[in-house]
């Protein structure tokens, strides 16, 4: 049994709290692995590499970006020498920015990839009118400050319902359920749940609906390939009780009550902060 003491000092932990925003990053990122959320977010440490995938997400994020704001704005369709060129861009400046941990990919690999994905994006049809591109907002919810996040892309389709779309670079194809296209993690992911809540918000009289646009990166066999998905009420409920759950277990982490706690996984040889985490760096992949 939890003790009446114990509760009245989380309460007044809480209460003291210093921040003024939470985003869907920190919530995500305790999810994954406290201990690195911690060297990260609290301890200030600066990773000794950073993963390829990180940047190779963010160069297919930046290219794509480019190409929806020229849509937006009615400007001259972006080509795929365009897409090639920014995607190289932002490599090259991260390479002189940071160590990279390619694992057994490198740059040129990966351009090599993102030559045939570009031609995929470029080939599928866009219907839908774009409304904003990397759009940052702030959704309300009691018990929790101010959720911050951004959403790559929202669109308005012929119906007039508000679509918003998030960006996944990906080495292979999602797995598939029963016989659509709709993968496992795409129909859990929290941060749909968090968009379609903020949309509801923020176009009340509208239809909300959802979709992961999945840039499959292979030389072989590149694909685009979006995914609509939809989310209940009963989903949305159950992500506000899990964020407040973990604000409560960041704050009562930084007042000493617990403590961060490492998670072994694939993940731990790519991550920055592998030599600071007790763990080791000795993971199977």
């Amino acid at each position: 049994m939890i003790s009446l003491n114990f509760l009245e000092m989380v309460m007044t932990i809480l209460d003291n709290a210093q921040e003024d925003h939470i985003s869907f990053s920190q919530i995500n990122q305790w999810l994954g692995c406290q201990k690195q959320y911690w060297l990260q977010r609290v301890m200030k440490q600066e990773p000794v590499d950073v993963s390829s995938a990180l940047i190779v997400g963010t160069a297919y994020h930046t290219a794509v970006e480019m190409f929806y704001k020229a849509r937006m704005a009615r400007d001259k369709p972006v080509s795929h020498m365009e897409l090639i060129s920014v995607f190289e861009r932002v490599i090259l400046e991260d390479e002189g920015k940071q160590v990279i941990n390619w694992g057994r990919s490198n740059r040129d690999k990966e351009i090599e990839k993102a030559d045939g994905v570009f031609q995929a994006f470029l080939d599928e049809e866009q219907e839908n009118e774009v409304i904003a591109v990397e759009k940052m907002f702030r959704l309300d919810i009691e018990g929790l400050p101010p959720v911050i996040g951004r959403v790559d892309l929202v669109e308005q389709d012929k119906s007039g319902a508000i679509v918003i779309i998030d960006f996944k670079s990906a080495a292979t194809k999602p797995s598939v359920s029963s016989d659509i296209h709709v993968p496992g993690d795409v129909d859990s992911s929290h941060q749909m749940t968090l968009y379609q809540m903020w949309g509801k918000q923020n176009w009340p009289e509208q239809d909300i609906k959802l979709r992961m646009d999945y840039l499959i990166k292979s030389v072989r066999n590149p694909v685009f390939l979006p995914i609509k998905t939809t989310r209940s009420e009963e989903q949305e409920k159950q992500l506000v009780v899990l964020m407040k759950s973990v604000y409560e277990q960041i704050q009562m982490s930084k007042a000493g009550v617990i403590n961060a706690v490492p998670v072994r996984s694939w993940k731990c040889n790519g991550c920055g902060h592998r030599v600071n985490c007790n763990i080791g760096i000795n993971t199977a992949a």
